[in-house]
């Protein structure tokens, strides 16, 4: 962003290298093509009342608001800053985006995935989206005594597992128990959300607690 001081004083502030070259011109009486911005010096710059921006630290949009902006010239140092004074939201007014934040955590769990021991070996049954349809179609099969003869599953490192009607059934109460955990640790976390006043709170609030434990990325 530029800014424009006449007099000790920001008249001009925009980051539209166009108009502050133009209103640069216009304040004294001159033509300067627009490439001076890119060719001259900083102290060349400022003869002409041209000075490059201080930026101020933005507020974080999810927990904070703008109380106050200012853009102003301090003649002690010859600069240009940027003054933003932050205020925390209410809240009620933060709740959306973490609402947002929650629903994210919980499809990635939902889909993510859960370790299951068969014998001595720890394995991973994939939860997406064609997992959760083939757990499904495995226990309707299985309740139905209809499984095929010689029914495996396969885990996400190709592991096969050979399953029969109980065996099925075990593994899709696995499957379901994990995601009904999932379930009811999104259920809590928005209750303690839903109860925080403060940004502090909810900027505290332990996002790790309740899930039940997921599969290691691959």
């Amino acid at each position: 962003m530029w800014a424009l001081v006449k007099n000790n004083a920001v008249v001009l502030a925009t980051s539209a290298p166009r108009r502050i070259v133009k209103e640069a011109g216009a304040q004294n009486d001159v033509q300067y093509p627009l490439n001076i911005l890119r060719l001259w010096s900083v102290d060349e710059l400022k003869a002409v009342g041209i000075y490059s921006v201080i930026a101020g630290k933005k507020p974080d949009p999810t927990f904070q608001k703008i109380k106050s902006h200012s853009i102003d010239y301090d003649a002690g140092t010859d600069t240009v800053a940027e003054s933003i004074v932050v205020e925390d939201k209410p809240a009620k007014d933060i709740y959306p985006a973490i609402k947002e934040k929650l629903h994210s955590m919980r499809q990635e769990r939902l889909h993510g995935g859960f370790e299951y021991t068969v014998g001595a070996k720890t394995l991973v049954i994939e939860t997406d989206q064609w997992g959760q349809q083939a757990l499904t179609g495995a226990l309707a099969a299985a309740s139905a005594d209809v499984l095929p003869v010689g029914f495996v599953w396969r885990t996400r490192d190709n592991t096969e597992i050979a399953l029969d009607a109980a065996k099925a059934k075990l593994l899709a109460k696995a499957a379901m128990d994990y995601s009904y955990g999932v379930w009811k640790a999104a259920w809590q976390h928005k209750q303690d959300l839903k109860g925080y006043t403060t940004v502090a709170e909810i900027q505290g609030h332990d996002w790790d607690q309740y899930w039940p434990p997921m599969a290691p990325p691959e």
